[in-house]
């Protein structure tokens, strides 16, 4: 795997800002984070996951873009349509046999959307 480079997923962040005129202020509304969160990320801080994950929902971007900038902009976005996602239930065993990384994302991802969920 390719090392990530804070500078550039900085610079695909600005993009994201521009596409959406934001300014930093904007941008932490929209992400429910600080001002000064934004502007570490903008000043090439890596941003977490649940942040990335917020950055490309709100970009309508692929979350592979944003870190690697593969793909272009355009690639499909993490919003896609339910159908192309499995639906059948999954097994803790599943889960206990994913990489600890994995594990880790998926916990930050559930706890997103069951934040959401219940503010929204």
């Amino acid at each position: 795997m390719d090392h990530l480079n804070p500078a550039q997923v900085s610079d695909r962040i600005k993009f994201i800002m521009r596409k959406l005129n934001l300014n930093q202020a904007g941008l932490a509304k929209a992400l429910e984070i600080t001002q000064p969160a934004v502007s570490k990320y903008l000043n090439k801080r890596m941003p977490p996951v649940e942040i990335i994950f917020r950055l490309a929902i709100l970009g309508k971007v692929s979350m592979e873009w944003l870190l690697t900038g593969k793909h272009g902009p355009a690639a499909k976005h993490v919003a896609e349509p339910a159908a192309h996602y499995q639906t059948a239930p999954v097994s803790p065993d599943q889960i206990s046999d994913l990489p600890p990384q994995v594990q880790g994302a998926l916990r930050i991802l559930i706890d997103y959307l069951v934040t959401r969920e219940r503010s929204g």
